[in-house]
């Protein structure tokens, strides 16, 4: 049976050590999640994270997986 990504939770870390860190969870569906590198293009085009881009760094991917 086949797996595919099917999200990912983003851990954002602010610019400014006075601010917390962020996390932002991301549906993906079998098309989009097929592959890591699918998943990675898909999270930076993101609206969600690309808003953040300039005040956070990304600091971590989570990746859940989902069977076909």
């Amino acid at each position: 049976m086949s797996s595919y990504i099917s999200s990912v939770c983003v851990t954002l870390t602010s610019k400014d050590p006075s601010v917390g860190l962020k996390s932002v969870v991301l549906g993906l569906d079998p098309v989009s999640g097929c592959t890591p590198s699918h998943a990675v293009s898909f999270v930076f085009k993101s609206p969600l994270v690309k808003g953040d881009l300039s005040e956070y760094f990304v600091t971590g991917l989570t990746f859940y997986y989902s069977k076909l």
